[in-house]
C-alpha cells in the first residue's frame, strides 16, 4: 500500500518506508509518500526539491519454533531503522520494502529482509531470527545499516521449555534503539513496531507489528511441532 501525504511527514509511521522531497528554508514539504507493503517500487524523482529525505524500516525477524515436549522458542529481533537526506537526484530510484522474517515448524525463525533504497544507498538491515526451544533470540543490532543516522533494532527474549514462549524484540525507533523484549513480553514504546509477546499456551507464535517489530516464540506442549511467529 502506498499513501500520498504532500502537507507534511507523518510522525506516527505504519509503513516501512517514506520518501519526502523538500525545499530547503521554506516551511512546506512538496511531496511525502509512505510505503506500508513489502514489495519493490520505482519512485521517480523530483528535480526541484533541493533535498530528498529517505527513511527506512527492515522487517522484523521470527520467532523460534519448538519441537521439544514440552518446549518454547525465544523471539525474534525488530528490525533497523535508516535515515538519509539526499541532494541533487533525478530519474528513477528503487525502493524495495522487505518482507518479515517467517515462522518455521520446529526450526529457528527467520530473518527479517532489509529495506533499502537506491541498492545500497540506503539500508536498514532485517531483524535476527530466534532459535528454538530456549536457544538465543534474535539480537537487535545496527551491522549492514547505511543511512546519516543507523538504529538496532531491539532484541528478543528468550523462550522457556514448559513455560513461555520469548517476546519479539520492537523495531528500530527513529529516536534511538528499539525496546528488548522482557521475557515474554515483547518489546514496545517509541515509533517502532511492537515485538509480539509470548504465551505458555500450546500453539504459533504471534507476529510482530508494523515497522519492524519481532515475532514471538512458538510453544508445543507435545506433537506437533509449532512455528515461531512472523516478524
Amino acid at each position: 500500500m502506498v499513501g500520498n501525504d504532500s502537507a507534511k511527514w507523518d510522525a506516527s509511521p505504519t509503513f516501512y518506508a517514506e520518501v519526502t522531497y523538500a525545499n530547503t528554508g521554506q516551511p512546506s514539504i512538496a511531496s511525502s509518500t509512505t510505503y506500508s507493503t513489502a514489495g519493490s517500487f520505482t519512485v521517480a524523482s523530483i528535480p526541484s526539491a533541493t533535498q530528498t529525505i529517505i527513511e527506512t524500516w527492515g522487517a522484523g525477524g521470527a520467532g523460534g519454533g519448538s519441537n521439544a515436549n514440552p518446549g518454547a522458542g525465544s523471539g525474534g529481533a525488530g528490525g533497523q531503522y535508516a535515515k538519509k537526506t539526499l541532494t541533487g537526484l533525478s530519474g528513477n530510484k528503487t525502493l524495495v520494502v522487505g518482507t518479515g522474517g517467517a515462522g518455521a515448524s520446529g526450526a529457528a525463525g527467520g530473518r527479517g529482509a532489509s529495506t533499502t533504497w537506491d541498492g545500497t544507498v540506503v539500508v536498514a538491515a532485517g531483524g535476527q531470527g530466534g532459535a528454538i526451544d530456549a536457544g538465543t533470540p534474535g539480537q537487535g543490532n545496527s551491522v549492514a545499516c547505511v543511512g546519516d543516522t543507523c538504529n538496532a533494532g531491539g532484541s528478543g527474549g528468550t523462550g522457556v521449555n514448559g513455560g513461555s514462549a520469548g517476546g519479539g524484540g520492537e523495531g528500530a525507533c527513529s529516536t534511538g534503539n528499539g525496546n528488548p523484549a522482557s521475557g515474554a513480553t515483547g518489546g514496545g514504546g517509541c515509533d517502532g513496531g511492537d515485538g509480539a509477546t509470548g504465551v505458555a499456551t500450546d500453539g504459533t507464535g504471534a507476529s510482530g507489528t508494523t515497522p519492524g517489530g519481532g515475532g514471538a516464540g512458538g510453544v508445543s506442549t507435545g506433537a506437533p511441532n509449532r512455528a515461531g511467529g512472523a516478524g
